[in-house]
């Protein structure tokens, strides 16, 4: 599992190769449908990392690069399709203590690798 992220990364960021605004309104719909509850199959979870600022941004620029969608005060957007057809978003959150990461999804089965992987990731 600890190189699910960056195997991802390599092989999937050409999906998000079109401009900063399609990119964001395209996480903003699909964010919405994920956690309005209307779509099967869709779940949200919630997750505090151990995070230090510096280790927030080193894992921004290594492991997250080729995925964000926009960084704001704050908040970190990043978003994956994965084959064939399923979706992983993510809304990172800093904050003084740790980091907040919201997860969607319309595969629930994701749930549990990444929730496994992201908690690999904190501070020691």
């Amino acid at each position: 599992m600890s190189s699910f992220f960056p195997k991802v990364t390599a092989t999937l960021s050409f999906c998000w190769q079109v401009s900063r605004p399609t990119k964001s309104a395209l996480f903003s719909d699909l964010w919405s449908a994920f956690t309005s509850h209307d779509e099967a199959g869709c779940v949200q979870s919630v997750e505090f990392l151990r995070l230090s600022p510096d280790r927030l941004n080193e894992l921004k620029a290594t492991n997250w690069g080729p995925l964000l969608i926009e960084s704001s005060t704050g908040e970190t957007e990043i978003g994956m399709f994965l084959p064939p057809s399923w979706h992983l978003l993510l809304r990172v959150e800093s904050r003084e203590e740790g980091a907040v990461v919201s997860l969607a999804t319309d595969n629930t089965k994701l749930l549990a690798l990444v929730s496994e992987h992201l908690h690999s990731l904190q501070d020691s």
